[in-house]
């Protein structure tokens, strides 16, 4: 014990050490939770950000898809899908069956975790969404398409003219590559009055740090790689427009000699973003190395209205409910 001049009981060494101790203990709390929030906070906004680039390359696909339409002026019509995977994914096992990115983007059970209690098919009294595909594993089920390895598709479409508004007719394609020296960058290229002396083209940015650009169509014409049987329209990893020809390609059900459509019913876009809060140049270990990247991915239809506005694609395709 220590005496004051006054007569005041002190603090010793040990009850001063013992004090340290605590405020460096109760300190240390503080600054770990500090992290913590700081960290969690990071990586929430980081998430924010993610949801919204990856919703705005969704739309900037849907809002041009949305547009085509026959341009009468040009045969054969242009419309093109190409489908690239890439050797890696993610590096997790986003499905929790101890493999990881072993899915391509195709509305199949690739990997056959599917069963039937994992049909995510609703119900509305007798009525069934997407009833030719009810008990068949599918896009939207749950371990469909869940578990992915990553893609760089590339869709591209000829937009007509618009003579109300003087708009030139454009080729439109967006795929995902390297913009003024950076990668992963998702592109809208246009090429004004394509063909034409004054053709024009133009390149821009639409979304940075894109992992996954995916792309299906919905085809309307007879498809034998449908998964159903008897085959029924489904989703289509490639198209071109140029190529779709009678009798190889014509609306299910249809007559004998109706004209295939060219155009898909329907345009599924996905599109994966890295979600850590920094730019993919800053992980070296990734792909390659194996480490896990964090990811977000939002995915739209649009339905191309000349297809499922015509006759024939109500008579014959799209069967009564």
């Amino acid at each position: 014990m220590i005496l004051r001049g006054n007569g005041q009981r002190g603090l010793s060494l040990t009850e001063m050490l013992v004090a340290l101790a605590v405020a460096l203990i109760f300190l240390g709390s503080v600054v770990t939770a500090f992290v913590q929030i700081s960290r969690a906070a990071a990586h929430a906004e980081a998430q924010v950000s993610a949801h919204t680039r990856a919703r705005t390359a969704v739309d900037a696909v849907l809002r041009d898809v949305a547009r085509i339409r026959t341009d009468p002026t040009v045969a054969p019509q242009h419309f093109v899908l190409v489908s690239q995977s890439m050797p890696y994914g993610d590096n997790m096992d986003n499905d929790g069956d101890g493999s990881r990115h072993e899915e391509i983007v195709d509305g199949r059970d690739t990997d056959g975790n599917w069963n039937a209690g994992k049909d995510n098919h609703a119900r509305i009294g007798r009525f069934w969404e997407r009833q030719d595909f009810v008990g068949v594993a599918d896009l939207g089920d749950f371990d469909v398409d869940e578990d992915i390895i990553f893609s760089r598709d590339q869709i591209g479409f000829r937009i007509p003219a618009d003579p109300a508004s003087l708009r030139p007719p454009e080729h439109i394609t967006f795929r995902v590559g390297t913009f003024d020296g950076q990668d992963h960058v998702l592109m809208r290229e246009v090429i004004t009055n394509p063909g034409q002396p004054n053709e024009q083209t133009r390149v821009e940015p639409i979304v940075f740090d894109v992992v996954s650009f995916d792309v299906l169509v919905f085809n309307p014409n007879d498809d034998v790689n449908s998964p159903v049987i008897p085959p029924r329209p489904y989703w289509q990893a490639t198209w071109n427009a140029a190529t779709v020809s009678f009798p190889n390609a014509s609306p299910i059900g249809a007559p004998f000699g109706t004209p295939p459509f060219h155009f898909p019913a329907a345009v599924y876009v996905r599109v994966t973003v890295n979600a850590e809060g920094a730019g993919l140049e800053n992980f070296h270990d990734w792909p390659l190395g194996g480490r896990p990247l964090r990811t977000v991915t939002l995915s739209g239809v649009a339905t191309i209205g000349e297809v499922i506005k015509s006759p024939i694609y109500r008579d014959f395709v799209r069967r009564p409910q």
